[in-house]
């Protein structure tokens, strides 16, 4: 009697690049690659130029935890006649461009008869509009200016007000009107001959950190209202991603739009697995 023969199992399926088993892509049972481990995108060759879509790709190690790791654009673009898709989209000669839209500015004049260097009683080193505009926030301030001052270098917000902070911020002295108030007081000049508003100035131009202190006085004034503010948004902020990530249609429609973008994109941004608009 021959010894028996030793048959040898037989060998494994192939493995793709990847290092996976290669399953069929139609058979959704089979498990999916991992997608650290993700296989380079065929190159689609398109008939003519198309236009192209605006997006940033995530690169294999950014899919992990998206919707895109479970998401499968081959299986769309089986489906999609993209040749129909191309006549209607092809870029050819007379195509008509975007015409920019310039966003000219227009200019509004203040209401109301512009204050001239005739009716200043006093010399101001700061330009109409500026003075105009320092006139009326004195006015809503509603303070003396000293008073003002021990308020911002105590941060006392019950004397000054978290609404009177927001609006000394917005007028906050420039690197130019301070340098100049220094030339004037160097140059040896009567400061009773400026006028309230640029004495104000001056006096804020003195204090250390100005900005710094006006921002914290008015985090600490707007906290509260913050907080009380944030807490619902962000309740909601969560409550629409749960409802978006666990949106199957929505997947659907992330899916074709991948399947379309790497087929406009073919020659520049395509092959990717997922994206950012």
């Amino acid at each position: 009697v021959s010894p028996a023969v030793l048959i040898p199992p037989p060998p494994p399926p192939p493995l793709a690049a990847n290092g996976f088993p290669s399953f069929s892509p139609n058979n959704p049972s089979l498990p999916t690659p991992n997608t650290g481990n993700m296989t380079i995108k065929r190159r689609i060759q398109t008939k003519y130029k198309l236009p192209t879509l605006n997006w940033v790709a995530l690169r294999p190690n950014q899919m992990k935890g998206t919707v895109f790791s479970e998401l499968d654009d081959e299986i769309v673009s089986s489906k999609i006649d993209f040749d129909a898709f191309e006549e209607l989209f092809k870029l050819g000669p007379g195509l008509m461009k975007d015409e920019s839209v310039s966003n000219n500015k227009l200019n509004v004049s203040n209401g109301g008869t512009p204050q001239t260097t005739a009716t200043i009683k006093k010399k101001s080193l700061l330009d109409t509009k500026r003075l105009q505009n320092l006139g009326i926030t004195k006015r809503k301030l509603a303070m003396e200016p000293a008073a003002i001052m021990k308020a911002l270098n105590s941060f006392d917000l019950s004397a000054l007000s978290a609404e009177k902070v927001e609006i000394l911020l917005r007028i906050i002295p420039t690197a130019e009107e301070i340098k100049s108030y220094k030339e004037y007081e160097q140059s040896k000049q009567p400061m009773d001959m400026l006028c309230e508003e640029d004495i104000f100035m001056i006096g804020l131009s003195r204090i250390e950190r100005l900005s710094q202190k006006l921002q914290i006085m008015s985090f600490m004034g707007n906290f509260s209202d913050s907080v009380s503010t944030i807490l619902p948004v962000l309740d909601s902020v969560i409550a629409a991603a749960e409802s978006l990530r666990n949106a199957k249609k929505l997947w659907k429609v992330l899916e074709i739009i991948l399947a379309f973008g790497n087929y406009m994109n073919s020659s520049k941004k395509g092959g990717i697995y997922g994206f950012r608009v």
